[in-house]
């Protein structure tokens, strides 16, 4: 009878113990599960965060469309992005915060602030290129007016009224970001350019993602993406249109590699449509030449789709809601790409030509990978040949690795090319090429960061993703470094402060509602004097910059008028009998 009361104690003491021991390991394994450093990418939330962007771009440019002012149009505008971020959340999957995402979030946002933290905190500007300054103009003319007034209005407005049968996806997006915080487009740039290369960054580590590369070393891909090759380079020459569009192709691309994997649903629908029409507002030849070198990638969608026997109705429900979102534009795109084409055939004036002509030289090559050498002034080092070849021999060994994988990335790689022999060889085009190549940047990438991947793992007796990630890194390193020793690295420290410029809003005070007449030795003073006193009476001395050229001598000739002679003149050269002057301008009587 005891040693059957030991017995039973014994075996209730046994199972105590194991059921302690399956609870702690329990315990360990989810504790092991919060902080892996798997899944750094917080793909759900990427998307999410995309989807909003690309409703802004549309609701934006689709209400310039409409020849509705931002300034009227922002309430709805705002509804719908607050309407579809509470439908994406319910109803839906949870969200799981892991250690590995909450980690890559925040190198992110180190790296992110440490190349914007001069246009974010110190007002400087983000480009010294005219363009720049036209996006900005034309988003004070879309916050006022409807797109197509002319004639009668402040000389900025009368300059931005031409630019309303183009592309206003930027520039819509500017007037509302101004509309809403109640300040001009100028002082946004820096945040403009932080969602910008936010959405580069995580599209294009979700997009090589999809393509079977591990993930911290695509996290490696995005910061190449934004920190070397070409994609900055937009930044730097103030292509906001063209960078705004890079923001949205490779989360395109992901929704067209998604959309052949998985069932399709209303949401797949309905954010692969609102992708693809963010795309067709933000950059009419971008999305040209995004159709023509990712055409392999759309063929393999719709096969798939095909052998599924569900073709019909989400293809043809896709198409239908995009037709619906991109109305307003269809008829201004297509105008707008046939004279894109034009200008851009041989014997026609080729617009931006020169801006890039280090990719039409004999330094073409360091200058393929953005290596500094597409600027024409800038020299070649050591360093960019060894940068320039490890670009070649990655991409080399990448091409040949995914050879038997990824027969679409390989196809695109021959449209790619034919479209840079067009550019480069035939028409000797330098912005052209440099359209063609930073819209298949994408492709480049991902084939040198797979070459990276294949090396690394190559060198590994287990297999370890440590070694390729080091030569990520390191490879990393170099692009910047190169960047660096070439002065075209972000951020650039050289470009002048805002605060000077934006000091002539406050210069109404000393003349007293009276005319001013404006000349400038310097075509940027100009420009961003004419800017800032947009809703001032101005009278131009001389017509410099964009205003100057001989399509828009007529246009800028019926400006509204000013009532009388101008009794003060401001100018930027200095003045000893000035009545009020900063770092750059000086005012006048006379």
């Amino acid at each position: 009878m005891t040693s059957c009361v030991i017995g039973m104690r014994y075996c209730q003491e046994v199972n105590v113990v194991s059921e302690c021991s399956s609870n702690g390991v329990v315990v360990l394994s989810l504790l092991a599960r919060v902080w892996s450093f798997d899944r750094p990418i917080p793909s759900r939330l990427i998307l999410l965060g995309n989807l909003l962007w690309c409703a802004l771009t549309v609701l934006s440019a689709g209400c310039a469309g409409c020849r509705i002012p931002i300034g009227v149009g922002y309430p709805w505008i705002l509804a719908g992005i607050i309407v579809l971020t509470v439908a994406s959340f319910f109803p839906g999957k949870r969200v799981r915060f892991r250690f590995a995402s909450l980690l890559s979030v925040a190198l992110f946002a180190i790296l992110i602030l440490r190349l914007l933290w001069p246009y974010l905190f110190q007002k400087l500007f983000v480009s010294n290129y005219p363009d720049t300054w036209s996006y900005c103009a034309f988003a004070e003319y879309l916050a006022r007016f409807p797109r197509g007034t002319e004639g009668g209005l402040q000389p900025l407005y009368q300059y931005a009224s031409h630019a309303s049968e183009t592309r206003f996806g930027t520039s819509a997006i500017l007037a509302f970001f101004g509309t809403f915080f109640q300040t001009d487009a100028a002082h946004l740039l820096g945040v403009y350019a932080l969602l910008l290369f936010s959405n580069v960054f995580w599209g294009v580590a979700l997009v090589l993602r999809l393509l079977h590369l591990k993930p911290w070393l695509t996290l490696c891909a995005g910061a190449f993406s934004i920190l070397s090759g070409l994609i900055p380079d937009t930044l730097i020459v103030g292509s906001l249109d063209n960078l705004l569009f890079l923001s949205i192709a490779p989360h395109l691309l992901v929704r067209v590699i998604l959309f052949a994997r998985s069932k399709s649903t209303i949401r797949s629908i309905g954010g692969m449509a609102v992708t693809s029409a963010a795309a067709f507002y933000a950059y009419p030849e971008g999305v040209a030449l995004f159709g023509v070198i990712f055409l392999p990638f759309l063929f393999r969608t719709i096969w798939r789709a095909w052998r599924r026997g569900r073709f019909l109705i989400p293809v043809c429900s896709v198409i239908l809601v995009f037709l619906t979102l991109t109305g307003p534009y269809l008829a201004t795109f297509y105008s707008f790409i046939f004279t894109q084409v034009r200008a851009g055939t041989a014997g026609q004036v080729q617009i931006g030509a020169g801006t890039f002509p280090g990719l039409v030289s004999g330094r073409f090559l360091p200058s393929l990978f953005g290596a500094g050498d597409e600027f024409g002034d800038h020299p070649s080092f050591r360093e960019t040949i060894i940068f320039s070849f490890a670009c070649l021999a990655f991409f080399t060994v990448g091409l040949f690795v995914q050879r038997p994988r990824r027969r679409d990335a390989l196809l695109s790689i021959v449209p790619y090319a034919v479209l840079i022999l067009w550019q480069g060889v035939i028409l000797r085009y330098d912005y052209g090429l440099f359209k063609v190549l930073v819209t298949g940047s994408f492709l480049v990438i991902f084939f040198i960061f797979s070459g990276i991947q294949s090396l690394g793992l190559g060198l590994s007796r287990r297999r370890s993703i440590a070694r390729a990630l080091f030569c990520a890194v390191t490879f990393l390193a170099l692009g910047y470094r190169e960047r660096s020793d070439q002065r075209v690295e972000l951020p650039l420290r050289y470009l002048p402060s805002l605060k000077p410029y934006a000091e002539l809003e406050k210069m109404a005070s000393v003349l007293g509602g009276a005319p001013v007449s404006l000349f400038c030795s310097d075509d940027f003073n100009q420009e961003w004097a004419i800017y800032f006193l947009k809703d001032y009476p101005v009278e131009i001395t001389r017509q410099r910059g964009y205003m100057a050229q001989a399509h828009l001598l007529a246009l800028m000739q019926r400006s509204k008028p000013i009532a009388k002679p101008a009794p003060y003149l401001l100018t930027d050269t200095r003045q000893a009998d000035a009545i009020w002057h900063n770092r750059i301008f000086w005012l006048i009587a006379h």
